[in-house]
């Protein structure tokens, strides 16, 4: 259906919590993994004209698509992922998103809803910005639900999975205020490696010594080059 007025309001203000050197990027997660507009500064308040969706959920295409975006290396980029985490027809598994998020530049956070957070979500996005799925489903192939996995590749990132119940309003504002805020919070670390490195992956720790009880999200490590086929 198309958007409301209140839709595209929802819109600007959550293209208002960015800064005006950031950009937005905005995919829906459905049976196809569509791209309503491509990435674009934020001071240009990006709207969305027309949306259509069938109540199938592709989660893990819709992670990985956002994944293997090429990220400049002068800029971050943080990929908030709002979902009940069931997948019912993606062609990737959960692994497969995983591995992807390992090679990733991109901060991955997931919103994960609970079904009845859930559920208020799809009311409020129908209500208020015009995106109604359908009331009934005649076919879902599967449901696959892997949230320890989707944890781990988020973390692998840097970023995490969100819990039901972190999130005090399961709207898609106060989600996305919620990460911007503690994304805006860390710290970016750039470091060289010595005397060359080796192809492949490699591992990294990072650890603040005076305070060894803090909770730390950090890259697991980092691709150097690609190896030569044997």
């Amino acid at each position: 259906g198309t958007t409301s007025s209140r839709g595209k309001a929802g819109l600007r203000r959550i293209a208002a919590l960015l800064r005006p050197d950031d950009r937005l990027r905005l995919l829906t997660i459905d049976t196809y993994v569509n791209q309503i507009f491509p990435m674009l500064p934020a001071v240009s308040r990006p709207a969305i004209a027309h949306l259509t969706a069938n109540g199938l959920s592709s989660v893990h295409d819709a992670i990985a698509a956002s994944l293997i975006r090429p990220v400049e290396p002068n800029r971050r980029h943080v990929i908030i992922a709002v979902t009940a985490g069931i997948d019912s027809i993606s062609a990737l598994g959960a692994r497969t998103v995983r591995d992807i998020a390992q090679r990733s530049g991109a901060t991955l956070h997931i919103g994960r809803l609970d079904i009845d957070a859930a559920r208020s979500l799809a009311a409020f996005q129908c209500a208020e910005m015009g995106w109604c799925y359908p009331t009934s489903r005649f076919w879902i192939p599967f449901q696959d639900h892997d949230p320890g996995t989707l944890r781990e590749a988020a973390r692998l990132t840097g970023g995490d999975l969100h819990e039901p119940g972190v999130f005090a309003d399961a709207n898609p504002v106060a989600i996305f205020k919620q990460v911007f805020d503690d994304f805006r919070s860390s710290y970016v670390l750039r470091y060289m490696p010595k005397g060359g490195a080796r192809a492949g992956w490699h591992e990294l720790t990072v650890r603040v010594p005076a305070a060894p009880s803090y909770l730390i999200h950090a890259r697991k490590g980092y691709a150097a080059g690609i190896s030569d086929p044997p």
